[in-house]
């Protein structure tokens, strides 16, 4: 994550009547992107940033919803973006020895019929293994 910026400080953002400006990460951009790929109206890869994808995300939500957001209703809006889980947005992951030992691919093969002489389809980094661990 960026400098200045941790699970805490995304998982306690505030909606706010308006969003941040400027290229600073911001930790209720952060939060409402991944609640949004939770609710399955993906915001595609998380920039941290209200870009055009997270934008239609929003919409198609709200659109879902049968919700029209303004800006004196955010706060509702995120709590119901938010749904009835009380789990953090974010937490804190230590990697373990076992996320990094392997085995590993070196390369996943392009074919199918290439994968069978394979022992086992293993990932083929540790940061896959680990985003496969904690997004699953």
């Amino acid at each position: 994550m960026g400098a200045g910026l941790d699970a805490a400080a995304i998982n306690n953002a505030e909606y706010r009547s308006k969003p941040s400006t400027g290229d600073k990460i911001d930790p209720l951009i952060v939060k409402a992107q991944v609640l949004l790929d939770r609710a399955q109206f993906s915001p595609g890869k998380s920039t941290a940033q209200l870009g055009e994808n997270a934008q239609k995300a929003l919409r198609a939500f709200a659109e879902a919803k049968a919700w029209l957001p303004t800006r004196r209703s955010r706060r509702r809006f995120g709590r119901r973006l938010r749904g009835p889980s009380k789990d953090p947005v974010i937490a804190e992951y230590k990697i373990s020895e076992n996320d990094v030992k392997g085995p590993f691919l070196k390369k996943l093969p392009a074919k199918m019929e290439d994968m069978k002489s394979l022992k086992a389809l293993n990932y083929t980094s540790p940061r896959e293994a680990i985003a496969r661990k904690i997004f699953i």
